[in-house]
Parts: structure tokens; sequence; C-alpha cells
């Protein structure tokens, strides 16, 4: 019975998706229309500064300007993020581990990790959240405090399910969750976000290509690809 209304839901999305297709006159989300919308996205931003801006500034920006680029829908749940650093300490994208309500293990932040930067490789830089920090009585974010923070949600997530939902609901969640989990001043420009499958081919995560404004060279989907599941 569960498998049925699971292919059910699965039917509905994907009717429902290709009718707005439809009325906007966009291509439908696969991964044939995904690839080609993420080549050409990745193209234009190597020479056009505007576009690249767009890409880069938040995640539904990103989202729009792929959406745009590619004349694709992108449906609600698929994440797109493209940063420029190749290894950028404002991402952190998680891998939750597995649930077990009767389990208290601790999660090594590190453990989970999947993009974008080794452990922690990125140097340490000082934010603009300290007087926000000292206001609420949050201890200000850096190596030390975010790890202890990452480590205590990752925990919690192993067994506390109304947590673990809210880790995965949408990154602003997730960033508060981690918040007042770890008592700690998550900084704006800090992008957090988790996910329950090892493989998840909803969220699309990119480093940009090198910038020319006078070059017109392609870029594939493939060869910016960072996570989080096996390349198409």
């Amino acid at each position: 019975m569960l498998c049925l209304l699971f292919a059910g839901a699965l039917c509905l999305g994907a009717a429902m998706q290709a009718e707005q297709s439809k009325t906007s006159g966009k291509k439908q989300w696969n991964q044939k229309n995904a690839v080609a919308a993420f080549n050409m996205a990745l193209t234009r931003s190597g020479y056009d500064r505007t576009f690249r801006d767009r890409l880069g500034v938040s995640l539904e920006s990103a989202r729009q300007a792929v959406s745009e680029e590619g004349q694709i829908t992108i449906p609600e749940k698929v994440v797109i993020m493209l940063h420029e650093d190749k290894s950028n300490g404002n991402y952190h994208i998680f891998n939750l581990p597995p649930f077990d309500e009767n389990a208290h293990i601790t999660q090594e932040y590190k453990i989970h990790l999947e993009c974008c930067y080794d452990p922690w490789a990125a140097p340490a830089k000082a934010t603009k959240q300290a007087d926000q920090a000292s206001t609420n009585r949050l201890q200000e974010w850096n190596q030390t405090t975010a790890t202890a923070a990452f480590t205590a949600s990752l925990t919690r997530s192993a067994h506390d399910k109304v947590f673990r939902d809210r880790l995965t609901a949408s990154p602003e969640s997730a960033k508060q969750a981690v918040s007042e989990e770890g008592q700690i001043a998550v900084p704006n420009e800090v992008v957090i976000l988790f996910h329950e499958d090892k493989y998840n081919e909803n969220y699309h995560i990119f480093d940009l290509p090198p910038f020319d404004g006078n070059a017109r060279t392609p870029h594939e989907y493939r060869q910016h690809f960072e996570c989080c599941y096996q390349v198409w």
C-alpha cells in the first residue's frame, strides 16, 4: 500500500511539473534538460559578470537564473548552489547519519561533511556577527564553535526526528536549528544544507569557471560539479 501511495505521489508530482512546464513554455526537469541548462548557465557565467553575480548571490537567485537561461522548470525541492571559490568555507553540506531514536552516539562533523572544502581547510575569518552574538548571548561564529555546533546538530539528528526534520526542511530552517543547538550566531553569508540520501540528486553544487569577459569558452556541468551524487 505504501509503495502504491509513493508511486501515486511521484506520478502526481510529475504530472504537475509537466503541466507547469507546458503552461510556462519551459522544458520539463529531467537529467538531459538539467545538464543542458547547467552547461548553458556555467558557460555564460564565464563571460557575463551580471549573470555570474546572479548565480552566486543566493540559492533562489541561482535557481531563477538557471531556469531562465536553460528555459527549464525547476522543481521546488531542487537546490542549486554555485560559488566562486574552489574551497568555500561558507558552504556546509552534510549527509545525515542513520536514524535510531535509542542511540546517542556522537556524530563528528568531518565524517558527514560533503562540500565545499576539506574539513576547515579554509582559514578562519573574522565575521560581522560579533555584535549580534553579544546582543543575543550567542557564541561568535568561528571554526571551533561552528565545528561544535555541527557535531551537536548531527548527533541530535540521529535520535531526534523532529529536530532532524528541521535540518532537512530548508536551508533557512537548517541554519536556525544549528544556531539554536550550538547557541551560535550564524553569519548571513553561511549556507547550511543537510540531506538524508548519500547521493541526493536534488542538491546541485558547482564551483564557477574562471571569468573572462572576452572569452566564450564552453563549460560543461561535469567539470564543475561538486555535490551531491554521482555525475549524470
